[in-house]
């Protein structure tokens, strides 16, 4: 008989349409993305789900979260496609602890001697079981292993990483997790002064996902959403690309497009503000079983 055909997955209307997830891990080189700058010294190396962000500066390189192990391949060809060597990475930053944005790290660590930096309170959950049951309930799948690796920088609200030329930000945003970072940091594009700013956890599967969450973690998310909307930044990251649109927003730089359609704080806030509206539809949806895990009933 004939193949099957195979059909998207349409459990997530974000997932690239052509892709379906067992096609994530069994065919990454499908999820291969182009490398290119987003402003002087920022760039995108990630893939077609999985975003990582690469700073350059004076005095260091830092990539801002790996993808899972099997696409590692595909973020090192993307630093070198930049002329860049993935061996000068001096820091490697993390949003938070989930399997798709600390999965490559350790071989990243070990190829460039690199120092890992994540949010505190995600320390406890990415040394236990939590980073591979998370990966078995979402993903649906059965990776052979993940990779741990040693954090030496515990990073706190406040927390400044001092690249010379460039500073980044780090702000605590949990409700994705507990320790969930978000960073900020100043770019130009074109010689023009710009913020640009990477919400480390933007999605809300955290109440919809068995396990994911915790108490108070609907509470946390609406603080982080209000605090995020207060930030002045008008270039809007996005912690996956179907966030902010990112290889989207390539094509149409790629067009000639001006300014910089990533140039876009209006983007950015009515993202949070559909993020705010999801939230109270899926905390009203859930609102006895979150009541029952926060100890309130």
């Amino acid at each position: 008989p004939a193949a099957e055909k195979r059909q998207p997955s349409r459990k997530n209307d974000d997932v690239p349409p052509t892709l379906t997830r067992d096609d994530w891990f069994t065919r990454p080189w499908a999820m291969k993305a182009p490398a290119f700058a987003i402003a002087d010294g920022l760039y995108y190396v990630g893939n077609q789900r999985f975003s990582s962000h690469l700073v350059v500066g004076r005095k260091g390189m830092v990539l801002i979260d790996t993808p899972h192990k099997e696409h590692c391949y595909l973020l090192l060809e993307s630093i070198r496609s930049l002329g860049l060597d993935p061996a000068d990475i001096t820091l490697i930053l993390h949003t938070h602890f989930h399997c798709d944005h600390v999965g490559a790290t350790r071989r990243i660590k070990e190829l460039s001697g690199a120092e890992c930096a994540i949010g505190r309170k995600d320390i406890k959950r990415l040394k236990t079981l939590s980073t591979m049951q998370f990966t078995l309930e979402f993903w649906k799948t059965t990776l052979p292993y993940f990779e741990p690796f040693e954090v030496e920088r515990p990073l706190e609200h406040g927390d400044v990483i001092d690249l010379g030329d460039k500073v980044i930000k780090c702000h605590h945003t949990p409700g994705h997790t507990p320790g969930t970072m978000s960073y900020t940091v100043d770019v130009t594009i074109n010689g023009e002064p710009h913020t640009a700013v990477l919400f480390g956890g933007p999605g809300l599967n955290f109440l919809k996902v068995k396990g994911m969450y915790y108490p108070g973690a609907a509470d946390d998310y609406a603080r982080t959403l209000d605090y995020l909307e207060s930030l002045d930044a008008d270039v809007w990251l996005g912690a996956h690309p179907f966030v902010n649109r990112t290889l989207e927003k390539y094509q149409r730089l790629q067009a000639g497009e001006t300014p910089s359609p990533f140039i876009d704080p209006q983007g950015r806030l009515r993202s949070l503000r559909i993020k705010r509206n999801n939230l109270e539809r899926l905390v009203a949806e859930r609102a006895e079983e979150l009541e029952r895990i926060d100890g309130t009933k």
